[in-house]
């Protein structure tokens, strides 16, 4: 009984580890709208409910912080990496 707990005590330590993953790009904003944002690279992301998106438009340098959940891209955070847009 007790390796049986162990066990899945380590199982739920996995699980939850491998949740709290995430993963971030760099890229230029090519589109959004309140829901989505796009990279000139074509990579999308839906936009978190959490998730700030003032002052973004397309040409501003991000970087995205992003989970996978359902098979979607879903930002986490964005950064603008400056004010400036990149030139045209």
């Amino acid at each position: 009984m007790n390796s049986r707990i162990a066990l899945l005590a380590a199982l739920a330590f996995i699980f939850s580890a491998a949740n709290a993953y995430a993963d971030s790009v760099m890229g230029t904003v090519s589109g959004m709208d309140f829901s989505t944002i796009v990279l000139e690279d074509g990579m999308t992301f839906a936009v978190g409910k959490d998730v700030s998106t003032e002052g973004l438009e397309p040409g501003t340098r991000v970087i995205v912080v992003y989970r996978v959940r359902g098979g979607q891209k879903v930002a986490t955070v964005i950064m603008p990496l400056s004010a400036n847009k990149t030139e045209e």
